[in-house]
């Protein structure tokens, strides 16, 4: 077991300069050194320029949290973003009170935007954004003060190419565990420029005033073994997704085919007259196949409440009772999103239709 004792000891700050306390623990500079070929190897991963900062933290919803307060503190805190983003947007929008439009269009960009929220792949549908050409677009304009240009990849990170400094994106962030990595930590790359510099939610002179508290680097670097180095075959994904519809229909359920661009890593199922899906995920769940409900991003007010309270309530009687809770006329959407192209299979197929299909035949 290991002791901490020297209280005094601190970690070498970012710049790679030691501490004089630091230099008689080995293993803090060799962590340091593993942690800045990391970043390297995540700004080459996301095509960031090498002077960019990799900041670690706890995951995506950290990452907006913070995005947000920078764009509270630069221009008037107007922030345009669509449909795509993540709840967490707007619940920092209105603990800041800032001004956010979901309904971004490019041609109603005008004087005043503090922040363009842009999410790079939609979480319900994986439909892919055209980023090339919105950020094209902006850059014709003839602006005033430039907006901060924030991407969410947390959907595309390692399944297609990300260009961060092509596309001039001042930051980017992704969640380690949709890359297979650890719940619990995440990547924030930051490019500001000149007119708004970075500016962090929470400091600490331990980090270079990145972020306060301490880097849950362990984690991140064993993570990194297995990451930042490989990137799925489209193809494959391509070949698995449409098998995986055909069967999906054969059973007679429905499903949304996307009708754009889209990473074929994420199937949504209708499901008529259900209004609580939560249940069907559950039982799944004890399957060890973990799915989600379309709501658990765009509307939890839906699924918090009522329809939690159907869900614990059949749960908990689930034994006794196989009647299906519908609530009321509906249609219930499941979204199966799979890392890799051999996570979906013709037996994880056969087992989520039929488990469905036990509710709505109920």
């Amino acid at each position: 077991m290991s002791h901490y004792l020297n209280y005094s000891s601190t970690n070498a700050p970012v710049s790679g300069e030691l501490n004089p306390s630091d230099i008689g623990y080995s293993q803090n500079v060799e962590k340091r050194i593993e942690y800045e070929e990391l970043a390297s190897k995540i700004k080459k991963y996301v095509g960031a320029d090498v002077s960019s900062r990799v900041i670690i933290n706890s995951g995506a919803t950290e990452s907006i949290a913070n995005c947000m307060f920078w764009a509270n503190k630069y221009g008037c805190g107007k922030v345009l973003g669509s449909k795509f983003d993540h709840s967490s947007v707007i619940d920092n929008a209105n603990l800041y009170d800032i001004d956010y439009d979901d309904s971004f269009k490019l041609k109603e960009l005008k004087n005043g935007c503090s922040m363009l929220f842009l999410t790079h792949v939609d979480s319900k549908t994986g439909e892919i954004m055209d980023v090339d050409n919105v950020i094209s677009h902006v850059s014709t304009m003839k602006l005033i003060y430039k907006p901060v240009i924030v991407l969410d990849v947390s959907q595309s990170i390692g399944k297609i190419q990300i260009h961060m400094k092509k596309w001039k994106i001042n930051a980017l962030f992704f969640s380690m565990h949709k890359l297979g990595g650890s719940i619990g930590s995440g990547i924030l790359v930051v490019d500001d420029f000149k007119e708004a510099p970075y500016i962090p939610l929470i400091a600490g002179k331990q980090q270079a005033h990145l972020r306060g508290g301490t880097f849950p680097l362990s984690r991140v670097l064993i993570d990194s073994n297995l990451i930042f180095e490989m990137r799925d075959d489209i193809e494959e994904r391509k070949t698995r997704w449409n098998k995986a519809v055909s069967q999906f229909k054969n059973y007679g359920i429905k499903v949304y085919e996307p009708k754009s661009e889209h990473l074929y890593n994420t199937i949504l199922l209708l499901i008529d007259n259900i209004t609580c899906p939560l249940r069907i995920i559950n039982e799944l769940a004890e399957n060890e196949i973990y799915v989600g409900n379309i709501s658990a991003c765009a509307n939890e007010d839906s699924i918090y409440g009522s329809d939690v309270d159907k869900s614990i309530e059949y749960y908990k009687s689930r034994k006794n009772n196989t009647k299906n809770m519908t609530g009321g006329d509906g249609t219930a959407k499941i979204r199966i999103s799979f890392r890799t192209p051999k996570d979906i299979n013709k037996k994880i197929v056969k087992t989520i239709s039929e488990t469905i299909l036990q509710y709505v035949n109920a």
